[in-house]
């Protein structure tokens, strides 16, 4: 049995930061069973705690192997997914679980394992789903984004169901997708030729609805400029969100770790912002100032990609240089972090870490230039005083090293 510790370059919930590695860490356990799968976990907040986990999995395979364990307590795989299901709160989180947890169960189905109990899931049957999303051609990173929600549902389990306790989830494998960082900073004549086509007066073949979505989505564009917001966050702004008496803007993490946390952070109301948030405010459909269900639609970003088209922009992730909104909250980082703020400061503004913002920030053109600047000052400082100019062309060597 290995207990250890993990290390991590991201935060993580009850993980503490080693000044040594300048990583976090935690303990957890890395340990075969029986069967010949492995089994890894982290987060726990002491040795002990891990230990004890590892052995209660030991327990529970024992227990399986020589049917030591009541089968029955343990719900079907269609139970489970149900109560999972009824346990989801937000809209957008619930919808895809139904469709990604009933597309499984067809799966399931299909191969003749419709009442399977979640002890007798295994991870060569959870690959049926991957097959089956893949013969229909589904980029492999749609498919990841789907396997986290069939695992996050079956590590959900035993919080779900009380009375297994022994209960240890099959492992899910992950496809292999190449990472690649985004070096896409958007020049101010870039946002300016979209903002033009966003903001524009009414056409006389537009009706009033895609005129109002159309400028709700220039507000949207400029605020994720002005504060390095996600799009994601912005769009789920009420106005009760717009703290006057405080002067601030309230806005609510909206990744999976911030939800849970109800991590929140505070823009202060400049002026533009301020200005820009009145007029969404007077045109706002709903209880939402920027949609009507507080999330990202296709309309917005068919807007977007009109705009850029209209300006001879080049749009699409897959596109080389291609503009994509997110690549504003990459812009408006590198503006902050080239301006000399502080880490902490920085990272009080756009909600990320320092990890993250290492990687949000990219050289652009002024930074090359004024960093080229400073070596050359510094070339004019060594050649101060000096009469003979560059001196490339003279073949003795200058006076200090015929001294040394």
């Amino acid at each position: 049995m290995a207990i250890k510790k993990f290390y991590s370059a991201k935060s993580k919930a009850g993980w503490r930061w080693d000044s040594s590695t300048e990583k976090f860490w935690s303990w957890g356990f890395d340990i075969w069973l029986e069967s010949g799968r492995r089994k890894r976990e982290s987060g726990f907040g002491t040795r002990q705690l891990a230990e004890n986990a590892a052995a209660r999995i030991r327990l529970a395979e024992k227990n399986s192997r020589y049917e030591l364990t009541d089968a029955r307590k343990f719900p079907t795989v269609c139970e489970l997914f149900q109560k999972r299901i009824e346990a989801i709160g937000e809209h957008a989180e619930k919808t895809r679980a139904v469709r990604v947890l009933n597309a499984l169960l067809d799966c399931l189905t299909e191969k003749g394992f419709s009442d399977l109990r979640i002890n007798q899931l295994t991870t060569s049957q959870i690959n049926f789903y991957v097959e089956h999303r893949q013969k229909e051609n589904v980029k492999d990173e749609t498919i990841n984004r789907d396997l986290r929600t069939v695992r996050a549902t079956l590590n959900q389990a035993k919080n779900l169901f009380a009375d297994i306790e022994n209960y240890a989830a099959p492992k899910v494998r992950f496809l292999k997708v190449d990472k690649s960082r985004r070096e896409r900073i958007v020049h101010s004549l870039e946002a300016k030729a979209i903002l033009f086509y966003l903001l524009k007066p009414q056409t006389e073949e537009e009706s009033e609805k895609l005129f109002l979505s159309r400028r709700r989505a220039g507000f949207l564009f400029l605020l994720s400029a002005v504060t390095g917001a996600r799009p994601g966050e912005l769009v789920a702004l009420k106005e009760s969100d717009i703290l006057e008496d405080l002067q601030v803007l309230k806005i609510v993490g909206r990744k999976t770790r911030f939800r849970t946390a109800k991590t929140v952070r505070y823009f202060p109301l400049i002026e533009i912002v301020r200005r820009l948030l009145f007029e969404a405010v007077a045109i706002k459909a709903g209880e939402f100032i920027f949609s009507q269900k507080g999330t990202l639609t296709a309309t917005y970003y068919e807007q977007i990609k009109t705009a850029c088209e209209s300006a001879g922009i080049v749009y699409g992730r897959k596109i080389a240089g291609g503009f994509i909104p997110y690549d504003l909250r990459h812009t408006a980082t590198t503006l902050i972090m080239q301006s000399g703020t502080d880490f902490e400061t920085a990272s009080s503004i756009t909600g990320q870490s320092r990890h993250t913002l290492w990687y949000y920030t990219h050289a652009s053109n002024e930074s090359i230039n004024r960093a080229v600047s400073i070596l050359e000052n510094f070339a004019r400082q060594c050649l101060e005083n000096s009469d003979n100019g560059l001196g490339l062309d003279k073949k003795e060597k200058p006076k200090a090293l015929k001294a040394a």
